[in-house]
């Protein structure tokens, strides 16, 4: 570790000749060259955005590019070989092109402040081109992807949130948030689930009545009404049923 040792004593020259390493001039890059690498620059920064390869994502990272000259690049081998060597795959990516791609970057970015139409009209997309891409199975996927993800990551603020309002004393987040834990139920009880009571009711009323003469027929009857009821249709049967007469028996 001698070398370690004579650093910063009288004995480390600069002017050494290990300093004097020749360093060849610069070359002269060729127009074509530049613009090979600017495009394959431009490339690289749309792929790590999320966006596809293409001549219309690749300009807008540089906008001294041609999308002309550009796609007509995407479509060499040198091209293809230059992005694998630095682990990009040239293609649509997720099912979206370039234009869906920055419309979901657009559309979704939790950070910008704007309602969804005027998100709409910063990406340049119409209501109409929307609806046409939500037929396109890529894009809707991807939509739905998003979204969902979004509304899962929102989950630990939402309750951080709740608790923020909790700590300060604030009712209506006090009551929510018992409501989350079980703990309170503003219904003051379990639902009652209505057509579950009717069926029960049902049943206790075909026990009663099987044992009377005319049973099955007004049982029948009692049915069909309860079946429109349960279902919210007119009910068109008579409502009166007509009362049998039970001889006593000998």
């Amino acid at each position: 570790m001698r070398f370690e040792d004579e650093i910063g004593q009288e004995a480390t020259i600069v002017g050494a000749p290990v300093f004097n390493t020749r360093i060849l001039p610069k070359v002269k890059v060729s127009a074509e060259e530049s613009f090979f690498a600017a495009v394959i620059a431009a490339a690289e920064q749309a792929y790590r955005q999320g966006l596809p390869i293409e001549g219309e994502t690749i300009c807008r990272q540089n906008a001294n590019l041609l999308q002309h000259q550009v796609e007509q690049l995407l479509s060499t081998s040198k091209f293809a070989r230059a992005l694998e060597d630095r682990g990009i795959t040239v293609g649509v990516q997720n099912g979206v092109t370039g234009e869906q791609a920055n419309f979901l970057r657009i559309y979704f970015d939790p950070n910008l402040q704007a309602n969804n139409a005027k998100r709409m009209r910063l990406a340049g997309v119409t209501q109409a081109k929307l609806d046409g891409w939500h037929q396109q199975e890529g894009f809707s996927k991807r939509f739905g992807e998003i979204a969902h993800d979004l509304l899962r990551d929102s989950m630990p603020i939402a309750r951080q949130r709740v608790v923020q309002g909790i700590d300060k004393g604030d009712l209506s987040f006090i009551k929510f948030g018992m409501e989350l834990t079980g703990d309170y139920d503003p219904r003051g009880g379990p639902a009652v689930d209505v057509m579950a009571f009717a069926r029960l009711m049902q049943d206790v009323l075909a026990q009663e009545i099987s044992t009377l003469i005319g049973g099955p027929e007004v049982l029948r009857r009692i049915g069909a009404r309860m079946q429109l009821v349960m279902q919210n249709r007119p009910d068109n049967l008579p409502a009166e049923i007509e009362a049998v007469v039970v001889p006593d028996k000998e």
